[in-house]
């Protein structure tokens, strides 16, 4: 990274945004119980020698051996949602040992905003009732004066939905096709608005690298409070291909890094703004990091808070789910400090 000037408050934020990323890795990278772990899941799962597959401090190799934990790449080389992932069941003393990590690294509990004043909240997209809850967990931290801020942005992508996750939703998912439209009805339910066609822009741009077509929607209304309430569909615009145990991968829709790129389209975050984005707790780090790598290189000050499964009601996340969410803090922290 290059020296940065040290008065300059938006290259402020860059330095402590990298900083922060720099001590996340260094945590992973030199923690001897994931270390431990990562060789006896490629053990079990594919039948790799017993010796400990890097030396503690060695992030490069720490992310590399970590594609043991991977349950979404699938036998054609692409890439899958995480309800279509391979079914992984461990043995009870490696189910301890993954959530004793998780809590470690912050993939559970409720966590809240440190600073409660903000340019904007961001409402991260999912699939089924995520938008759902995560707005619903907004709205509790604004009503409970742990979050204030003008301007709510949901972030999501033309992502198909389809009648499983209508179901999985709930009532709020009825009639949703994609993942924008998922967005538009929660932010609908839980802040009492209501988008009109003429509230939402689309627009396309031909001249997008790699020849990827580049489809966006943006939809802006206001509260009955006059707060801001935008839900953005954000297309593929960072690199598609990945790799993924040796293997090259595609990507078919746009990711959370490609939410992010799109907030340079609303005028409500500019260099020296700060955010907060809401999540589910066990993506909270690799979103955070996301966050601090792409929002940080626009000078946007960025945190992410979430909350557990049982805030509403919901059983814990597996140890499959688990260990899918701590390679993507891994590969987060690769791409965020590159």
């Amino acid at each position: 990274m290059k020296e940065l000037e040290q008065n300059n408050p938006v290259e402020q934020i860059q330095r402590e945004n990298y900083e922060s990323l720099k001590r996340q890795m260094e945590a992973l990278a030199t923690n001897p119980a994931l270390r431990e772990l990562v060789r006896d899941i490629g053990m079990m799962r594919f039948n790799y020698d017993t010796s400990l597959p890097y030396e503690l401090g060695d992030f490069e190799g720490l992310h590399a051996a970590m594609d043991v934990f991977d349950s979404r790449t699938k036998k054609d080389g692409t890439y899958g949602e995480r309800i279509d992932a391979e079914e992984l069941i461990f043995a009870d003393e490696i189910d301890a040992r993954i959530y004793s990590l998780a809590q470690e690294f912050g993939l559970t509990g409720d966590t809240e905003p440190s600073i409660k004043d903000v340019d904007a909240a961001l409402v991260l997209g999912g699939a089924g009732k995520s938008p759902l809850t995560r707005a619903l967990y907004t709205r509790e931290l604004m009503d409970t004066d742990r979050l204030n801020t003008n301007t709510i942005i949901f972030l999501a992508s033309d992502r198909p939905v389809d009648e499983a996750e209508q179901k999985r939703g709930g009532e709020y998912a009825e009639g949703a096709t994609n993942e924008f439209e998922l967005n538009i009805n929660a932010a609908e339910k839980v802040f009492g608005v209501e988008f009109q066609d003429s509230d939402i822009i689309s627009f396309t741009d031909p001249n997008i690298a790699r020849e990827i077509p580049f489809h966006a929607r943006i939809a802006h209304t206001k509260d009955e409070s006059g707060r801001d309430i935008i839900v953005i569909s954000a297309p593929i615009t960072t690199d598609p291909f990945e790799i993924r145990n040796g293997e090259q991968i595609i990507r078919r829709r746009a990711n959370t890094r490609d939410t992010y790129a799109m907030l340079k389209a609303v005028d409500a975050l500019q260099p020296g703004a700060h955010a907060v984005g809401i999540t589910n707790a066990h993506f909270v780090p690799f979103q955070g990091a996301d966050a601090k790598g792409q929002l940080g290189a626009l000078g946007i000050a960025a945190e992410i808070v979430g909350f557990d499964p049982s805030h509403y009601g919901d059983p814990q996340k597996t140890s499959q789910q688990l260990l899918q969410e701590m390679l993507s803090v891994a590969d987060s922290l690769a791409r965020a400090t590159k």
